[in-house]
């Protein structure tokens, strides 16, 4: 959604530099973009074709993807289910439900399937969740605040064992 701010300044970006974007912009470094943009910064400097190819990789990524493990079906999306309704297809959720969600503790869905998400760091779930993933109702939370310092953490969906990144 941000790719824009790697376009070469000219005459032409600038006319289509909208405050629409300039707001997508803001929120996106609101919530941890600088971050990523200083490391997508280093990157145009040392390695511009891996950033393009980073940039291909993501424009094709799927918003969300369904999986089978360990006998149990699971939905893994970028931030949770915003607008949640039992049964509604996950193909009628917008983008912005897919990718700006906030689950809280008491977030249930009730679907057939358990919801894997990252976006919301463990630690707003209550403090005895800081660095580590925290568990709801059919659903699991895996941002352990990398984007703030924390440890990253990997997770086996085939019975739940997780590992943390030093």
């Amino acid at each position: 959604a941000c790719k824009f701010l790697f376009d070469e300044v000219t005459e032409e970006s600038l006319a289509y530099l909208t405050g629409e974007k300039l707001k997508v912009a803001n929120n996106w470094f609101h919530n941890g973009g600088y971050v990523t943009m200083n490391g997508l910064a280093r990157l145009q400097r040392e390695d511009p074709e891996l950033l393009e190819g980073i940039w291909e990789y993501l424009d094709e990524a799927p918003l969300y993807e369904r999986l089978e493990a360990g006998g149990r079906k699971f939905l893994l999306v970028h931030s949770g289910l915003d607008n949640y309704e039992k049964g509604k297809p996950i193909e009628d959720y917008s983008v912005h439900d897919l990718l700006w969600a906030r689950p809280h503790s008491e977030t249930k869905y009730e679907e057939d399937y358990i919801v894997i998400f990252g976006h919301t760091p463990t630690e707003f779930f209550g403090q005895q969740y800081k660095g580590r993933w925290c568990k709801g109702h059919r659903w699991v939370c895996i941002d352990t605040g990398a984007a703030m310092g924390g440890t990253p953490m990997l997770m086996r969906l085939e019975d739940g064992k997780s590992w943390y990144i030093e």
